[in-house]
C-alpha cells in the first residue's frame, strides 16, 4: 500500500528574484548606461573619480598595453557599470513602490461601522466605501490579511480576529493587516 501525495497547487504569486530579477536588471539597463555620463556622475563624487580614474587607466592601457593595465580599466568599468546598475535598478522599485502605495490609497475599500459603536457591542451595521472617504472619528472594521490605511488609532479586539478602529490622520496610504 503506498500513499500518494497530494498535487502541490501552483505558485501564483511567485517571489522575485530580487537584484537578479532579470527584468527588473532589463529595465534598469537604459538608465544605468545614461547615468555613465560624467555630467551624471559628477553628483556622485565617489563614483565620478571612479570614472576619472577608469578613464586614465584606459588610455594608459591603450598606451602602453599589458595585462595588468587591462586587468585594472576592466575592473574600473565594471566597477563603474554594476554601482550604476544598483542604483537604477534602487530608483526602478522606489518608483514602483510609490505607484503601488498610490494605487493602494485610491484602491482600498474600509468597512465602515454604521451608527454608534459602543465599546463591548459585536454585532453592527458595517458599510463599504472608499478609504479615501474615511475620516476623523469613524470607526472601521479590519480581519487579517486586509489592506488598511496606515495612521490609525487600535482600540479593541472583536471576536474571529477582527479590530475595530477610530481613524486618525490618514496620511499613510496603506498598510497590510
Amino acid at each position: 500500500m503506498t500513499a500518494e501525495a497530494p498535487p502541490v497547487p501552483p505558485d501564483l504569486h511567485r517571489v522575485s528574484g530580487g537584484l537578479l530579477d532579470p527584468k527588473q536588471v532589463l529595465a534598469s539597463l537604459p538608465d544605468a548606461v545614461r547615468k555613465v555620463d560624467p555630467r551624471v556622475m559628477f553628483r556622485n563624487p565617489v563614483m565620478f573619480v571612479v570614472e576619472v580614474g577608469s578613464l586614465l587607466t584606459t588610455y594608459s592601457a591603450i598606451r602602453t598595453p599589458s595585462v595588468f593595465a587591462w586587468v585594472i580599466t576592466v575592473w574600473l568599468w565594471l566597477t563603474v557599470v554594476f554601482a550604476n546598475l544598483a542604483e537604477a535598478v534602487a530608483e526602478g522599485r522606489g518608483k514602483a513602490q510609490a505607484d503601488t502605495l498610490r494605487r493602494t490609497k485610491t484602491d482600498t475599500v474600509a468597512r465602515r461601522v454604521v451608527g454608534a459603536w459602543a465599546p463591548g457591542a459585536t454585532d453592527v451595521a458595517e458599510e463599504e466605501v472608499p478609504a479615501t472617504a474615511l475620516r476623523l472619528g469613524d470607526f472601521v472594521v479590519v480581519e487579517a490579511g486586509q489592506v488598511i490605511r496606515a495612521t490609525v488609532t487600535w482600540s479593541r479586539a472583536w471576536p474571529r480576529g477582527r479590530r475595530r478602529s477610530p481613524v486618525s490622520r490618514l496620511r499613510d496610504p496603506g498598510v497590510r493587516w
